[in-house]
């Protein structure tokens, strides 16, 4: 993992920066990194919750992504962008209260592509599995 992308992810972890506009929105927090792999944790409020007293899906995806995100900067070289190009969810059952867990791993750690999977938990229960492709665009020297 390049040194400069290890510094912002623990700037992010020490909580000395926000990765992103809707990282922060949600609140979401950085647990830890590895190569390939990422877990971010989201502290569920009334802000989080659909008028059904559950966690909004977009919420769900919107912790996912960042999380297979994170995953994906552990993999790309400084100076390389990427976004999602799609992003496919399944939710198992709601969650109302609590932290929930995301765990990313980079699948599929191509050139141009990488596939990303997401298992959101809270307290051991699955509530939802989430995968994503992003384009991977190399920085010009």
């Amino acid at each position: 993992m390049d040194t400069e992308i290890e510094k912002f992810l623990n700037a992010w972890r020490s909580g000395e920066i926000s990765p992103s506009p809707s990282a922060a929105l949600i609140g979401t927090k950085i647990l830890n990194f590895e190569n390939g792999s990422a877990n971010v944790i989201l502290s569920l409020s009334e802000p989080h919750l659909n008028s059904s007293g559950t966690v909004q899906g977009g919420i769900l995806c919107t912790l996912a992504d960042v999380a297979m995100g994170t995953a994906v900067i552990t993999k790309i070289e400084k100076g390389d962008r990427f976004t999602t190009t799609n992003l496919n969810a399944m939710f198992y059952q709601p969650a109302t209260s609590g932290d929930l867990l995301a765990a990313a791993r980079v699948v599929h750690p191509g050139k141009t592509l990488m596939h990303t999977e997401c298992d959101i938990t809270t307290d051991g229960r699955m509530v939802a599995k989430i995968s994503a492709t992003f384009a991977i665009k190399k920085a010009c020297i």
